[in-house]
Formats: structure tokens, sequence, C-alpha cells
């Protein structure tokens, strides 16, 4: 693809709404697409010129790619063959990279999907499984959990569901709890299917997850709320115990995020103001008293934007500035900008503005 079709495919996957209509001439190519996976390094590592690298990465794998950088942390590589094993190939290219390379890698693999109307969904959900290397930090590829759980045996997958929901809970992320939690609950309506004591150990565990949490925990008693667990004298009453509790995280959950509003507005000024430095979630976290996750989560959630594509914007455009001051030349521009290599700046620039900085 040449920087023009880079740019309008830049811009559909960024804007917050798009219209397929208007690119009706990329929509072929965009449909042969089947899979995206996103790759994504601890320090700037895509800020340099990178056909080499996307040449010896199609060489190894021995398929055809298409291979974008989003920012100087993060690149998307896109197949066509749409029936191959996708987590193979991102533990091929994460092998690849690591062998080469002393930069710490992560990757999350979208599920299959068919219509280049799911590339700006896939970015998103990607952008969003990419939080888990917080958490699970001896993993480096992350997929879509349904395809994960639909795969595991019945016992197994309550296991993974409470790991997830105990995972919620370090996020204070109500929304994917809830989901959790409605999939373990809609397990259990059936009550014939399943002992009475194994349904109360389930929901327990899923109380125990909730307590985790020290700031919800208190003045609320574990201990009385698995009694009451255990007391039931059917599952709807124990579903009805572990929904209550739910319900009381959701609140508090909900609360908290609007205690933190203001700290992330401060991580948003430093951001513009620091855009040239190599931010990172971790210094940020440090600098503001958050955890890295939850910093990711709320700046997800206030702004639209993950760390890395708000640190993007902020260079761009204030590159566009200084190159319509004149007070600089493109080429000063590029590592004020935090890039090592001027050819890659300038890509990237056209990729976001569809225009050279040379004619700015």
């Amino acid at each position: 693809m040449n920087l023009q079709q880079r740019y309008e495919l830049t811009n559909y996957l960024n804007a917050a709404e798009t219209d397929p209509a208007d690119y009706k001439e990329l929509q072929e190519i965009w449909d042969s697409w089947h899979c995206m996976i996103l790759i994504e390094a601890n320090q700037s590592f895509f800020d340099r010129d990178m056909e080499a690298l996307e040449a010896d990465i199609q060489k190894e794998l021995n398929k055809e790619i298409f291979f974008l950088n989003l920012n100087v942390r993060q690149s998307i590589v896109l197949l066509r063959d749409e029936k191959a094993d996708f987590i193979y190939i991102a533990n091929h290219i994460y092998t690849f990279l690591k062998l080469r390379y002393p930069t710490r890698f992560h990757m999350a693999v979208s599920e299959r999907f068919t219509g280049h109307e799911n590339l700006p969904l896939m970015l998103r959900e990607l952008e969003r499984w990419m939080e888990s290397k917080f958490y699970h930090i001896e993993d480096h590829i992350f997929s879509s959990e349904e395809a994960e759980l639909a795969v595991t045996g019945k016992e197994i997958m309550d296991h993974r569901l409470i790991e997830k929901i105990a995972h919620d809970v370090t996020r204070i992320d109500s929304e994917p709890l809830w989901k959790h939690f409605n999939m373990l609950e809609s397990k259990y309506q059936d009550t014939s299917l399943f002992s009475a004591v194994y349904v109360k150990f389930v929901f327990g565990k899923v109380l125990e997850a909730l307590f985790q949490d020290e700031a919800f925990s208190q003045g609320r008693d574990l201990v009385e709320e698995i009694s009451h667990i255990y007391t039931s004298r059917n599952a709807s009453e124990v579903l009805a115990v572990a929904r209550k509790n739910i319900e009381a995280y959701s609140a508090y959950a909900e609360q908290v995020a609007k205690d933190y509003e203001e700290r992330i507005g401060q991580v948003v000024s430093y951001v513009r103001t620091h855009y040239e430095e190599d931010i990172n979630a971790v210094t940020l976290g440090d600098k503001f008293d958050l955890l890295p996750g939850y910093l990711m989560f709320q700046l997800r959630v206030h702004t639209g934007l993950n760390l890395n594509r708000l640190v993007h914007m902020t260079r761009m455009e204030n590159a566009r500035k200084l190159l319509a001051s004149k007070m600089a030349t493109w080429q000063e521009v590029a590592q004020m900008a935090g890039y090592r290599s001027i050819n890659c700046f300038a890509k990237m620039f056209y990729q976001y503005f569809g225009e050279s900085p040379e004619r700015v």
C-alpha cells in the first residue's frame, strides 16, 4: 500500500465515527484481511524505518502480511489467511522479535473476522486486551477470552471465570465484572445439574474475589456474607446473595471512577507537556499514585484513547504547530517529537495528516 492508502487506513482506524462508504476504493483490500495482531513494545521501538523488519517477518512466516506502525510503541500486523492458526503465528512473531531485539514485547490477537467494518472495533478490542499485561506479567500473548473459555471444561471454566472476576476487581472495572458474573450465574440457573455444596463453593469464591479490594471491604464482613451463602436454602438464594454483593461493588467502582477523574485529568495534562519523553504507564502510575493497569483503563474511559494513542496524537499535533510556526526544520521537529529516524517521522506524519511535513 502507498502512503495515501496508509493514511486512509489510519484515519479509518482512528476516527471515533467512521463511514465505510468513504473508503470504497480500498474496501476490496481491507476485506481480504481476517486477523489483526497488535504488537506493543515496552519502549520506543517503531520510531525507525521498519521496511526491513516487515520483510524479515514476512520471510520468517512465509505468509503475506500487512504491517502498519501506529505509534512509536505499537504496530499491527494484518493477515489474509482465513484458516491459519493466528495464536501460533503470533507466538512465531513474538519469538522472532525476542531473539533479535533486547526489547520486551506483548501481543494481542484478534478473533477471526470478515469485513472491513470490523477493523476499528478489532483495534479497540486489542488495545483493551493489551491491558492484561499489567496483571498477567508472565504472559506475552493475549486473545479473546470467549475463544479461550470455549475450549475449557466446565470446572476449568468456573476456575477461569473466578480468576477473571478477581482480575476485574484489581482493575476496579465493573463492566467485565458483570459480564463474567452473568456467565457464572446463567450456568447455575438450573439447580438440578449441580450439587448445592458446589454452587455455594463457587459463589463463595466470587465473594472472596470481591473482598480482595481492601477499600471495598472496609465496613463489610466477608465472613457474614459467606455465612449467608452457606445457609441459603437453594441456588436461587445463593445467587441473590452473590448478586447483591456484585451490585454493591459496582456502585463502589462507579464512585472510585468519579474520585479519580481529576487525577486522570492531571495525567492527560502531563502527557501534553512531556510528550517528547518516552512516556509509559509504569512511570506515570508511580508519579500519580495509580496502578498502571488501572491508569490505562481509566484513561481509556475518560478520553476514549489509550496512552500510546494519546502520546502519538499529542506528538503529531505539536509537530504540525511547530512546522507551521517555521521555528524549526522538519528534521529538527522529528527529533523533538521523539523519532530516531526522520524518514519514519515523515511517514508517520503523512499517515496521520495526509500530507508531508516538508509541505506544512
